[in-house]
Protein backbone atom coordinates (compact mmCIF):
# COMPACT_ATOMS: atom_id res chain seq x y z
CA UNK A 1 0.00 0.00 0.00
CA UNK A 2 2.79 2.43 0.92
CA UNK A 3 4.68 1.59 -2.28
CA UNK A 4 1.59 2.32 -4.41
CA UNK A 5 1.06 5.66 -2.65
CA UNK A 6 4.73 6.68 -2.96
CA UNK A 7 4.85 5.69 -6.63
CA UNK A 8 1.66 7.63 -7.43
CA UNK A 9 2.86 10.65 -5.44
CA UNK A 10 6.23 10.74 -7.24
CA UNK A 11 4.51 10.29 -10.61
CA UNK A 12 2.23 13.21 -9.87
CA UNK A 13 5.13 15.42 -8.80
CA UNK A 14 7.11 14.52 -11.90
CA UNK A 15 4.11 15.38 -14.08
CA UNK A 16 4.15 18.83 -12.46
CA UNK A 17 7.82 19.21 -13.32
CA UNK A 18 7.06 18.10 -16.89
CA UNK A 19 4.43 20.81 -17.13
CA UNK A 20 6.99 23.48 -16.25
CA UNK A 21 9.02 22.88 -19.35
CA UNK A 22 6.53 21.56 -21.91
CA UNK A 23 3.13 23.21 -21.44
CA UNK A 24 1.87 26.74 -20.95
CA UNK A 25 0.19 28.10 -17.80
CA UNK A 26 -0.18 24.83 -15.94
CA UNK A 27 -0.23 24.38 -12.19
CA UNK A 28 0.20 22.09 -9.23
CA UNK A 29 -2.46 22.24 -6.54
CA UNK A 30 -2.47 21.17 -2.91
CA UNK A 31 -5.74 21.20 -1.04
CA UNK A 32 -7.65 20.23 2.06
CA UNK A 33 -10.31 17.71 1.07
CA UNK A 34 -13.46 17.21 3.16
CA UNK A 35 -15.15 14.11 1.77
CA UNK A 36 -18.83 14.17 2.73
CA UNK A 37 -17.94 17.32 4.66
CA UNK A 38 -16.65 15.38 7.68
CA UNK A 39 -13.88 13.04 6.50
CA UNK A 40 -10.65 15.10 6.49
CA UNK A 41 -7.98 14.55 3.87
CA UNK A 42 -5.47 16.00 1.47
CA UNK A 43 -5.41 16.18 -2.32
CA UNK A 44 -2.58 16.94 -4.72
CA UNK A 45 -3.08 17.48 -8.42
CA UNK A 46 -1.93 19.18 -11.58
CA UNK A 47 -3.73 20.88 -14.48
CA UNK A 48 -2.54 20.50 -18.06
CA UNK A 49 -3.94 22.94 -20.61
CA UNK A 50 -5.10 21.02 -23.67
CA UNK A 51 -6.44 23.94 -25.71
CA UNK A 52 -6.90 27.61 -24.90
CA UNK A 53 -9.10 30.19 -26.56
CA UNK A 54 -8.08 33.79 -25.88
CA UNK A 55 -10.96 36.11 -26.63
CA UNK A 56 -11.23 39.84 -25.89
CA UNK A 57 -8.60 39.71 -23.16
CA UNK A 58 -10.32 36.89 -21.27
CA UNK A 59 -9.44 33.25 -21.11
CA UNK A 60 -11.27 30.07 -22.02
CA UNK A 61 -9.69 26.66 -22.20
CA UNK A 62 -9.89 22.90 -21.93
CA UNK A 63 -7.79 21.13 -19.31
CA UNK A 64 -6.91 17.68 -18.01
CA UNK A 65 -6.24 17.25 -14.30
CA UNK A 66 -4.75 14.10 -12.69
CA UNK A 67 -5.15 14.00 -8.91
CA UNK A 68 -4.26 11.86 -5.91
CA UNK A 69 -6.12 12.11 -2.60
CA UNK A 70 -6.05 10.56 0.84
CA UNK A 71 -8.88 10.97 3.33
CA UNK A 72 -9.89 9.16 6.49
CA UNK A 73 -12.97 8.39 8.54
CA UNK A 74 -11.26 8.00 11.96
CA UNK A 75 -11.51 4.53 13.52
CA UNK A 76 -13.50 3.26 10.50
CA UNK A 77 -11.59 3.49 7.17
CA UNK A 78 -8.68 4.95 5.18
CA UNK A 79 -9.18 5.95 1.55
CA UNK A 80 -6.94 6.60 -1.44
CA UNK A 81 -8.41 8.20 -4.56
CA UNK A 82 -6.74 8.36 -7.96
CA UNK A 83 -8.78 10.66 -10.20
CA UNK A 84 -8.60 12.32 -13.63
CA UNK A 85 -10.80 15.27 -14.61
CA UNK A 86 -11.50 16.81 -18.01
CA UNK A 87 -12.92 20.31 -17.90
CA UNK A 88 -13.56 23.79 -19.22
CA UNK A 89 -12.15 26.90 -17.50
CA UNK A 90 -13.18 30.53 -18.08
CA UNK A 91 -11.93 33.89 -16.87
CA UNK A 92 -13.57 37.18 -17.87
CA UNK A 93 -11.47 40.05 -19.21
CA UNK A 94 -9.91 42.20 -16.48
CA UNK A 95 -10.97 39.82 -13.68
CA UNK A 96 -8.74 37.76 -11.42
CA UNK A 97 -11.44 35.19 -10.57
CA UNK A 98 -11.98 32.11 -12.71
CA UNK A 99 -14.50 29.28 -12.77
CA UNK A 100 -14.23 25.75 -14.10
CA UNK A 101 -16.59 22.88 -14.76
CA UNK A 102 -15.29 19.33 -15.13
CA UNK A 103 -16.22 15.67 -15.22
CA UNK A 104 -14.03 13.10 -13.55
CA UNK A 105 -13.36 9.42 -13.45
CA UNK A 106 -11.65 7.91 -10.44
CA UNK A 107 -10.56 4.78 -8.63
CA UNK A 108 -10.95 4.64 -4.86
CA UNK A 109 -9.19 2.09 -2.68
CA UNK A 110 -10.70 1.81 0.79
CA UNK A 111 -9.21 -0.09 3.73
CA UNK A 112 -11.94 -0.51 6.31
CA UNK A 113 -12.21 -2.26 9.65
CA UNK A 114 -14.32 -5.37 9.14
CA UNK A 115 -14.21 -6.59 12.73
CA UNK A 116 -12.48 -5.99 16.04
CA UNK A 117 -11.42 -8.84 18.32
CA UNK A 118 -10.74 -8.43 22.04
CA UNK A 119 -8.60 -10.89 23.98
CA UNK A 120 -10.39 -11.06 27.33
CA UNK A 121 -7.31 -12.40 29.09
CA UNK A 122 -4.88 -9.63 28.11
CA UNK A 123 -7.27 -6.93 26.91
CA UNK A 124 -5.46 -6.66 23.55
CA UNK A 125 -7.42 -5.43 20.55
CA UNK A 126 -6.87 -6.70 17.02
CA UNK A 127 -8.52 -5.30 13.93
CA UNK A 128 -9.37 -7.26 10.81
CA UNK A 129 -9.21 -4.98 7.76
CA UNK A 130 -10.55 -5.54 4.28
CA UNK A 131 -10.04 -3.71 0.98
CA UNK A 132 -12.82 -2.36 -1.22
CA UNK A 133 -12.39 -1.07 -4.78
CA UNK A 134 -14.70 1.64 -6.15
CA UNK A 135 -15.27 3.29 -9.52
CA UNK A 136 -16.02 6.98 -8.88
CA UNK A 137 -17.47 9.19 -11.67
CA UNK A 138 -17.91 12.84 -10.63
CA UNK A 139 -19.02 16.27 -11.79
CA UNK A 140 -17.18 19.26 -10.35
CA UNK A 141 -17.42 23.03 -10.06
CA UNK A 142 -14.31 25.03 -9.16
CA UNK A 143 -13.70 28.72 -8.65
CA UNK A 144 -10.62 30.55 -7.54
CA UNK A 145 -8.37 33.55 -7.90
CA UNK A 146 -4.73 34.13 -8.70
CA UNK A 147 -3.53 36.64 -6.10
CA UNK A 148 -0.04 36.66 -7.62
CA UNK A 149 1.31 35.62 -11.01
CA UNK A 150 2.63 32.37 -9.58
CA UNK A 151 0.12 31.52 -6.81
CA UNK A 152 -3.59 31.46 -6.19
CA UNK A 153 -6.36 29.84 -4.16
CA UNK A 154 -9.23 27.67 -5.25
CA UNK A 155 -12.39 26.05 -3.93
CA UNK A 156 -14.05 23.01 -5.46
CA UNK A 157 -17.38 21.26 -4.98
CA UNK A 158 -17.66 17.64 -6.15
CA UNK A 159 -20.73 15.46 -6.60
CA UNK A 160 -20.68 11.85 -7.74
CA UNK A 161 -21.34 8.20 -7.04
CA UNK A 162 -19.18 5.37 -5.78
CA UNK A 163 -19.84 2.09 -7.56
CA UNK A 164 -18.92 -1.07 -5.68
CA UNK A 165 -19.94 -3.75 -8.16
CA UNK A 166 -22.85 -5.92 -7.01
CA UNK A 167 -23.08 -4.20 -3.62
CA UNK A 168 -24.56 -1.06 -5.18
CA UNK A 169 -23.71 2.62 -5.15
CA UNK A 170 -23.45 5.49 -2.72
CA UNK A 171 -23.55 9.22 -3.31
CA UNK A 172 -20.54 11.42 -2.53
CA UNK A 173 -20.23 15.13 -1.94
CA UNK A 174 -16.79 16.63 -1.32
CA UNK A 175 -15.52 20.12 -0.64
CA UNK A 176 -11.94 21.14 -1.36
CA UNK A 177 -10.01 24.30 -0.46
CA UNK A 178 -6.45 24.80 -1.54
CA UNK A 179 -3.49 26.60 -3.05
CA UNK A 180 -2.27 26.52 -6.67
CA UNK A 181 1.24 27.22 -7.90
CA UNK A 182 1.32 28.28 -11.56
CA UNK A 183 4.10 27.54 -14.04
CA UNK A 184 4.56 29.40 -17.34
CA UNK A 185 6.86 29.04 -20.29
CA UNK A 186 9.56 31.70 -20.41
Amino acid sequence: MKKLFLFSFSLLLSSGLFSQSQLFNNNVSLGYLAHMGIQPGIKIGSDFTLKSFNSEGGYKGLFLSPQLAYFVNPEINNNFLLNVEFGYKTQKPGKTFYSAFSIGSGYKLQSYIKSVNVDLGSGDLSQNRELRHYFVPTINYEFGMAFRKSTGWYSKLTYGHEYLGAEGTSMIIAIELGLKVYFSKN
